[in-house]
């Protein structure tokens, strides 16, 4: 209505600040915390985030508007799917990750008075501090009760929570914030800082090593080299120097995993499989299972390339040729096989776009550009062995991604310390 402002005090809110925590916490607690908490924080904070955001005819983030796009598909798909209940339970998941990532990201920044820099410190601080409260209570909980081949984080984050996958997820993003921060924030920080640091990527990085998830393994050593790549790429000396600091550190790391025998017995002896994958020599039944699917993806995707099966139903195709009831455990198949190619290019042209604006940013020497780039390198690579897109994790992280590619550190609207002016 004209002539009539609506004052709404969201900036700083103490109220709001809770809300905003426990929408964050509950993703990587939700073992503690259960679902339902899960669910509850994340509808209260979906429909005050929706509120403020029509009250202020907000604008979507590049992702929230991909999503969009990507999920009038997925129902399309509804017309041709093989197994309608399956292509509608994805449907279920997808707008509900959709909306968590919606209301954590938008929440969280009017929270901060529009400042991109304070969401991104808020949202990541929170979401690690979080994630190494998780760790150290699956150190108590799971303590006395390991099993021969068992994963770390398996006992806790059982079927109910997505198995331990879903917590390697939360492993992989957190050490990647850690690593960031040791690689190019070290020389702000005071020695508390440092310290403190360190402590937390001892803890995640054993917790690393005993989920013994390859992929989590490798990442880590990727994401790292990208840092330095990207940061130090003009300038030689030290590329060269931080390149050899990273091939040490790694020797070291595979030396000590093939010769303590609970490290082998978890990710030693999967590395080796890999090695004799790419040799063509023996491979173990993880590996030759893998190889089944994605021959399997990518004889569906051929099949149907232009609109695929039906979203989610590789799943069934997968049970009825493989006798196997999991999805192709690679992005670009999942989503090619599934909902075919004009999907797939809606999903990863966005990806691309994203990317240039942050090469835009690293130009002007913004810091932040570089881990975040770093990290959707990573993905490029991780999604040929992840199914990322339908994780909250990665939804999350791409999205606070995204609010920075294309926005401005500007607190625009501030009316003062305590709140934020709209006008409808």
């Amino acid at each position: 209505m004209k002539g009539i402002s609506m004052k709404i005090q969201i900036t700083n809110n103490p109220i709001i600040r809770l809300i905003c925590i426990f929408s964050i916490i509950s993703l990587p607690m939700m073992p503690i915390f259960t679902r339902n908490v899960y669910y509850i924080f994340n509808l209260i904070s979906v429909v005050i985030a929706s509120l403020v955001f029509i009250l202020n005819k907000d604008k979507l983030t590049s992702l929230e508007k991909m999503m969009i796009v990507f999920i009038m598909l997925l129902i399309f798909s509804f017309t041709y799917s093989i197994n309608l209940d399956r292509s509608k339970s994805l449907f279920t998941l997808i707008l509900r990750i959709f909306l968590f990532s919606f209301a954590v990201i938008h929440l969280t920044y009017y929270y901060t008075g529009k400042n991109i820099s304070k969401t991104i410190s808020f949202i990541t601080r929170t979401y690690l501090l979080a994630t190494i409260v998780v760790t150290i209570y699956a150190f108590i909980f799971e303590f006395g009760k390991y099993r021969p081949n068992q994963r770390f984080g398996e006992l806790l984050f059982n079927e109910s929570y997505g198995t331990y996958i879903f917590y390697s997820y939360h492993l992989l993003i957190c050490d990647c914030i850690l690593l960031y921060k040791l690689v190019l924030q070290h020389k702000e920080m005071n020695k508390n800082e440092r310290l403190s640091t360190l402590l937390f990527i001892s803890i995640l990085l054993i917790a690393t090593f005993a989920n013994g998830t390859r992929k989590l393994f490798a990442g880590i050593f990727i994401y790292t080299a990208f840092l330095y790549f990207i940061e130090y790429r003009k300038q030689l000396k030290k590329l060269i120097k931080y390149t050899t600091y990273v091939l040490i550190l790694s020797i070291i790391g595979l030396l000590i995993t093939f010769n303590v025998s609970s490290l082998y017995q978890t990710i030693g002896r999967r590395i080796e499989s890999l090695f004799s994958y790419v040799q063509k020599e023996d491979i173990d039944i993880s590996t030759y299972k893998r190889n089944q699917m994605m021959n399997l993806g990518w004889n569906l995707f051929t099949q149907h390339p232009i609109l695929g099966i039906g979203a989610n139903c590789y799943i069934e195709m997968n049970e009825l040729y493989n006798n196997m009831q999991l999805y192709s455990h690679n992005n670009y198949l999942e989503i090619g096989v599934n909902q075919g190619i004009l999907s797939l290019l809606v999903y990863y042209i966005w990806y691309f776009l994203v990317m240039y604006k942050l090469i835009v940013k690293l130009k002007k020497g913004e810091k932040v550009a570089v881990g975040f780039l770093s990290f959707l390198i990573l993905e490029l690579f991780l999604d040929i062995w992840t199914v990322s897109y339908s994780r909250e994790q990665f939804i999350l992280t791409y999205n606070l991604i995204a609010l920075y590619a294309y926005g401005k550190n500007q607190n625009s609207r501030v009316e003062n310390e305590r709140g934020i002016t709209y006008e409808p």
